[in-house]
């Protein structure tokens, strides 16, 4: 009995392990020789893995690559938040897209470059949370040159009121893009829901 217990827990002992997913080996065209951390944190890919969120806060994250590590983690920081006014302007063109069916490219860039403009201007008290940098050694290229460059990531965070009031400012400027009125209505009716 006891060796047929014994023979059961082995089992599947080695059934759970071979059945657990095994991380993937990429060749990377670089080398992290230098970074801001020694572990790489969690909320790099998706800004809602970031462990320490208060409660009110929206957070972001962008990326930048630069030579210079003080202008790469400039503009990561720059970068995150254009991805606040890009969001805002997104969602408000895809309300616009749905009410009004028209899928005219040249409106629809016009419409996405202007609102972007507004929520920018609009936009205050993003707060740079915490940034991160790495600094990569790239592998020799053809002619036999190494380049060495600066990965920066910077998550920003803002409070859900001022969203809430830029959102609805591009919202009011989105309405008086629109010249008919019925269509204005019902765009304005989709905002309001």
């Amino acid at each position: 009995m006891k060796i047929l217990l014994a023979l059961a827990i082995t089992a599947t002992f080695f059934v759970s392990c071979s059945s657990k997913k095994k991380p993937r080996n990429f060749e990377l065209p670089y080398k992290v020789i230098n970074a801001s951390d020694r572990v790489e944190p969690d909320w790099l890919s998706n800004a809602n893995k970031y462990e320490d969120k208060q409660k009110g806060m929206n957070y972001f994250v962008s990326e930048s690559e630069h030579g210079t590590k003080r202008l790469c983690l400039k503009s990561s920081e720059v970068r995150a938040t254009a991805s606040i006014a890009a969001e805002v302007s997104q969602e408000i063109q895809s309300d616009y897209t749905e009410v009004t069916r028209d899928e005219d490219e040249e409106t629809t860039k016009y419409m996405s470059e202007t609102l972007r403009q507004v929520i920018q201007t609009e936009v205050s008290g993003i707060k740079t949370v915490l940034q991160y940098w790495e600094q990569r050694k790239f592998n020799e290229d053809e002619n036999g040159l190494q380049k060495v460059n600066y990965a920066c990531y910077t998550l920003v965070g803002i409070p859900e009121k001022r969203l809430e009031k830029a959102i609805k400012i591009a919202q009011k400027k989105a309405l008086g893009m629109v010249k008919d009125s019925s269509i204005r209505a019902e765009l304005e009716k989709k905002f309001n829901q």
